[in-house]
């Protein structure tokens, strides 16, 4: 067992069962999955911080757990979307759609109804299982990239991640911006 620092405090608040999208689905066949979202700040930050909303967004029951959930929250002057997502597998054009639905609906419902999420808040953090793949190069090949004493598992994401694409061809994720990858990051 750990203990808590003094500087934290714990309060738990309930969502209303907004802050999950939960499913049976993907060998889930005993229980439940849900994908959720949950926030921590420190007690110094709890004068600073108010949540404005949390909503989800259900793909529908045939999709089990696949859809999205995101909490509004203003810190100090700035608002902030906090979304965390479950899109489709092996369905481009679903996934596509996917991420523009989540867009749209949750922006209505977490800040005003005529814009879109990417439109209303300072900063939005996405988070989840994307369900990108490295398309259009064997199995083999990228094994080899991966394998590589050099970093050229770095050209199999550059060259063949479907999110890279995708942000070209489709302007998702139009304006946000990824963090350099890490020598040691490596595709699953």
């Amino acid at each position: 067992a750990g203990t808590i620092s003094p500087d934290v405090k714990v309060t738990a608040t309930t969502a209303s069962g907004n802050d999950r999208v939960a499913g049976r689905g993907d060998g889930s066949l005993i229980g439940l999955k849900f994908t959720g979202i949950a926030v921590f700040a420190p007690r110094r930050m709890l004068p600073h911080l108010r949540v404005l909303r949390v909503d989800k967004l259900s793909f529908g029951t045939t999709e089990g757990s696949k859809g999205g959930v995101a909490v509004a929250m203003r810190v100090h002057r700035s608002t902030i979307a906090f979304v965390s997502c479950h899109l489709a597998s092996k369905k481009v054009d679903a996934r596509l759609q996917q991420y523009r639905d989540i867009c749209k609906s949750l922006g209505s419902r977490l800040g005003n109804s005529f814009f879109h999420l990417n439109e209303q808040f300072h900063h939005i953090v996405w988070m989840g299982d994307l369900n990108d793949r490295c398309a259009d190069i064997s199995g083999e090949d990228a094994l080899r990239l991966i394998e590589s004493p050099t970093d050229l598992h770095r050209r199999l994401l550059n060259e063949h991640d479907e999110l890279v694409r995708h942000r070209v061809e489709s302007a998702i994720f139009d304006g946000f911006e990824e963090p350099p990858l890490a020598p040691d990051f490596f595709p699953t």
